[in-house]
């Protein structure tokens, strides 16, 4: 019995574990996604950091966020 309920604790590591690395990086890759009119990061540059979250238009371009790559910019 105790044998069963140290591999369910392994296996239940391992899943977590490997939940947490997927998450990282798709965080990671959202975090770094292109703009659709530029193709230039959408959220930072070199010295500018907002995060995907935050930031409300391209910071190269200023198409917003959700536009089409065909959006006008006003």
């Amino acid at each position: 019995m105790v044998h069963n309920e140290s591999v369910i604790s392994a296996i239940g590591g391992v899943i977590i574990f490997c939940w947490f690395f997927e998450t990282v990086i798709t965080s990671n890759q959202a975090q770094y996604c292109p703009c659709p009119r530029c193709g230039k990061q959408f959220s930072s540059k070199w010295w500018y950091r907002k995060g995907m979250v935050f930031a409300r238009r391209c910071v190269h371009c200023g198409s917003p966020k959700y536009a089409n790559s065909d959006t006008e910019q006003s």
